[in-house]
C-alpha cells in the first residue's frame, strides 16, 4: 500500500542516524536525528493546518518529507520507546521474517509488539495516524534551552 512508503524511505533515512551513531559517535547520531526533526516540522505546514500523517500523508504528500524525515523520526522514537535490546531485535526478526515478501504497516506493528511483549496500539495511532503539524513537533521536541531564562 502506498500508506506504507514510510516503511521504506522512513527506514532508508534512519539507516543514516545508525551509521552516524556506529562510525562517529552519538553526538553526530543526534546532529543528524535534529535535522531529520527539523525537516519533518517543515514539512508539516500546510495551506489548512490540519497537519499531514505519516502513516498517510495522502497522494499529493506521498514523497513529502513527512514520509521520510517523519518516518525515521517515528523509528527514533519506537527504539527509544522499547528499548535498544528489542529493536534491534525488531530490525533483525522483520528483515528475516519479510525477506523477498511484502509487508505492511500493520504487520510491522504486531511484530514490534511480538517483540517487545507490550501493547503498542497507542503508540503507533500517535504517531503514524495522528496528523502531525509544526505545532506538535514543536510541542514533542522542544529545543534545548527552550523556555528557559536567559543569562
Amino acid at each position: 500500500r502506498w500508506q506504507d512508503i514510510w516503511l521504506n524511505e522512513g527506514f532508508a533515512r534512519y539507516a543514516q542516524i545508525l551509521w552516524d551513531e556506529a562510525e562517529y559517535g552519538e553526538d553526530a547520531a543526534q546532529a543528524t536525528l535534529r535535522r531529520q526533526i527539523s525537516s519533518f516540522a517543515n514539512s508539516t505546514r500546510t495551506s489548512d493546518g490540519q497537519g499531514l500523517k505519516i502513516g498517510d500523508p495522502g497522494p499529493e504528500n506521498i514523497f513529502s518529507e513527512v514520509v521520510y524525515a517523519g518516518g525515521a523520526v517515528f523509528l527514533s522514537q519506537l527504539r527509544a520507546e522499547i528499548g535498544d535490546d528489542d529493536f534491534f531485535e525488531l530490525l533483525q526478526e522483520w528483515n528475516t521474517r519479510y525477506f523477498h515478501s511484502n509487508a505492511n504497516a500493520d504487520d510491522f506493528r504486531a511484530l514490534a509488539e511480538e517483540v517487545s511483549g507490550r501493547d503498542l496500539d497507542a503508540f503507533f495511532v500517535s504517531w503514524l495516524d495522528t496528523p502531525w503539524t509544526p505545532d506538535r513537533v514543536a510541542d514533542t521536541f522542544p529545543l534545548p534551552g527552550a523556555g528557559s531564562p536567559t543569562p
